[in-house]
């Protein structure tokens, strides 16, 4: 693992607002459908820290540094499909080319920070940490994956999980220091729908944004769903996981098809509150939250030890953080 011993400043946590309680769930199968429209149940919560790009940013990933946190990669690809990397403090990028389509980052404990890129003929492309001051490189890559349209995330066993371009979820283990190894985990499987964007988490759980009979639905693996929006809108909407303490299921959390990010439970799937991000002291906060990520990992400083929720500004070069055990506080008992 490439590390270093420098020092980043503490980050201020601004207090938000109270919020609601999910609603428990019996472990049926449950299908709901909120309007798709703005939550019942609103809260508000204070940017705590952001930093500009030079274009608008897609999609968001972390490679965590499990030695010095405030160095942890955070990996961006802007609306033009350039592969960015920088850390929290968001001063210097570094850039790795163009003509991606995804990302997915690895949290490895004692090896160098990894980035796999997916390419626009849906080939993996990982790029490996070089250096101490944010330097990636390509690496070489052994794969019999076919060709892919999404990645979905890593989990803790370093499975990842990845959506064809038939269609099909379809997960790969990863392994190599320098050269990446890509084995396959078990058959590919169908989707109910079409997947237009997906996540998983550290168990290996993926959750699914599928348009069917013209709805866009979130769905999970054990059968739940919710209907969210019009399918004509699915092309905007963003998932990602916030990780909860102990063995709860994740909070979903989905942004792209208003002015708040909506937040559900991973079990039920049920609606908990959307959350407006509004400006703190001198940080503006979101009109429309776009690409947006969340990992449960330190990234330095007394703020963000806990984890991170970074989100981008739709059609702007702009990223707001938010640390994650102030979102919790504010939507857990």
């Amino acid at each position: 693992m490439i590390k270093t011993s420098s020092l980043c400043a503490s980050l201020l946590i601004i207090a938000g607002l109270t919020a609601c309680k999910p609603a428990a769930n019996d472990g049926a199968r449950q299908s709901v459908s909120p309007p798709a429209a703005a939550m019942e149940n609103q809260i508000s919560i204070s940017a705590t820290h952001a930093f500009g790009t030079a274009s608008p940013v897609k999609t968001i990933a972390f490679s965590p540094n499990d030695v010095a946190s405030w160095l942890g990669a955070i990996g961006l690809l802007t609306d033009d499909g350039v592969f960015l990397t920088t850390n929290i403090e968001g001063k210097k990028f570094n850039s790795h080319g163009d003509g991606f389509t995804g990302l997915a980052g690895l949290d490895r404990p004692g090896l160098a920070a990894l980035f796999i890129a997916l390419d626009r003929q849906g080939r993996l492309r990982p790029f490996v940490e070089s250096d101490n001051v944010g330097g990636f490189k390509p690496a070489p890559i052994s794969s019999s994956a076919p060709p892919l349209a999404h990645l979905c995330g890593v989990s803790e066993a370093q499975i990842l999980t990845a959506i064809t371009k038939a269609g099909q979820i379809i997960s790969f283990g990863v392994s190599g220091g320098g050269a990446i190894a890509l084995t396959s985990k078990g058959a590919p499987h169908e989707a109910d729908g079409e997947i237009t964007d997906c996540a998983t988490d550290k168990n290996g759980e993926t959750y699914r944004l599928e348009t069917q009979a013209e709805q866009l639905y979130v769905r999970n693996s054990v059968g739940n769903e919710t209907a969210i929006a019009s399918a004509a809108l699915a092309h905007q909407a963003r998932l990602t996981l916030i990780a909860r303490e102990g063995e709860t299921a994740p909070i979903l959390a989905i942004t792209g098809l208003d002015a708040e990010m909506s937040l559900y439970d991973g079990q039920s799937l049920e609606p908990i509150v959307g959350v407006d991000i509004i400006s703190g002291l001198s940080i503006s906060g979101l009109t429309q939250p776009d690409a947006i990520a969340a990992t449960d990992a330190g990234f330095g400083g007394s703020g963000f030890n806990e984890g991170i929720i970074v989100l981008s500004e739709r059609g702007e070069g702009r990223i707001v953080v938010l640390a994650r055990s102030y979102l919790l506080d504010q939507v857990t008992p």
